[in-house]
């Protein structure tokens, strides 16, 4: 009775193993179910039933590899920017790559996927790379770029780019900046429009009376 149930058990095993597909383990099954038959004894069906639970133990506690790298991650903040004229701003993109996969890497910040800002004078970049301690084949770089005065018409959407010598290529996620006009200069500007038009009531009634004086006269 006892070795019709291990057999059972073992059959039951083989036909879950086929279901998956996985047909190493459920030859090894198969051999032991018609090694135990044949043998008819119960310490040979327990001998086979024992080898066959412990390679399928192997089998399916086998630890899962770590899941596999892109060739190029580029991580960046996805809020929008606000700043007023004449402030500086930096912003950062990190590159994740495999140098193995991706031969003479450069990155680039990019005014709508348009315009790349290469300008020295207005632009300052600069370029930082690490060694990833949990992947020895894959480097970490910091592209940064500073804005060293920001002015009305850098308002607009900007984007990291990133391209190898070989042909992959990565584009990251646009972030929108926008530079508003400082309050000082607005404050001033309403001055200097209410001092105007000051003088020109000023001048208005000084020409009245003047005019009104020489009518008279």
């Amino acid at each position: 009775m006892t070795a019709c149930k291990q057999h059972h058990a073992l059959s039951l095993c083989a036909q879950w193993a086929e279901e998956r597909k996985w047909p190493l383990l459920d030859g090894i099954i198969r051999v032991c179910c018609f090694k135990s038959l044949v043998a008819g004894s119960r310490r040979a069906m327990a001998a086979w039933y024992s080898a066959a639970v412990f390679l399928a133990v192997l089998t399916f506690c086998k630890p899962s590899s770590p899941e596999p790298y892109n060739i190029m991650n580029l991580r960046y903040s996805r809020d929008p920017v606000g700043r007023t004229e004449g402030q500086s701003l930096t912003l950062k993109c990190t590159v994740e790559y495999d140098i193995n996969q991706c031969l003479g890497l450069r990155n680039d910040w990019f005014l709508e996927n348009k315009q790349e800002l290469m300008n020295p004078h207005a632009y300052l970049i600069r370029i930082n790379e690490t060694k990833m301690s949990n992947n020895p084949e894959f480097r970490r770089r910091d592209v940064t770029i500073t804005f060293k005065r920001l002015f009305l018409n850098d308002s607009g959407l900007y984007q990291c780019v990133g391209k190898c010598a070989d042909g992959p290529s990565a584009m990251g996620h646009l972030i929108n900046l926008t530079v508003t006009e400082k309050k000082d200069d607005l404050l001033a500007s309403d001055l200097n429009r209410s001092d105007r038009d000051t003088a020109d009531i000023i001048l208005l009634i000084l020409s009245g009376f003047i005019l009104s004086w020489m009518l008279l006269m």
